[in-house]
């Protein structure tokens, strides 16, 4: 039996924003378990990004955080339907540059252990890159 290994491609000559799906779909901080596996579903995505403002003393700010389909799918393990974006969404969000490399989002992945980073433009988020994002760059077959 031959074993045959496709070429992968080198993820340090790619750039983030070259596969990274364009876009975010966001959800507010008080939304539902319900209202976020159905913006899941209907979307066909993994992620949504709540967004909030926040009050410091430096007066207002935008914050970020991502709920995944695992996060509704620990929930729901769980039975916690009344839980909420801002109460199910982790800590920090990690993000990645659309200009970095994809071997540097890979790092930031396996770092965090996660799946999904926001991608971000001028402290701005522009779209979403999953782990499947790469999967597909690094294979030779769909991007050769």
């Amino acid at each position: 039996m031959t074993i045959r290994f496709q070429a992968m491609q080198r993820l340090d000559l790619r750039r983030v924003r070259e596969v990274m799906h364009p876009g975010i779909i966001q959800i507010a901080p008080g939304d539902d378990l319900a209202t976020i596996a159905a913006t899941l579903a209907d979307h066909a995505i993994h992620c949504v990004v709540v967004s909030a403002v926040e009050r410091t003393t430096d007066g207002e700010q935008v914050t970020w955080k991502v709920v995944t389909a695992l996060d509704v799918m620990c929930a729901l393990d769980a039975g916690d339907g009344r839980v909420t974006a801002a109460e199910l969404a982790p800590g920090a969000l990690v993000t990645v540059q659309a200009g970095e490399s994809l071997s540097a989002a890979v790092g930031l992945m396996a770092q965090h252990g996660i799946t999904h980073l926001v991608v971000m433009d001028r402290g701005w988020p522009v779209g979403v890159l999953s782990a499947l994002d790469v999967v597909r760059a690094a294979s030779a077959e769909r991007t050769g």
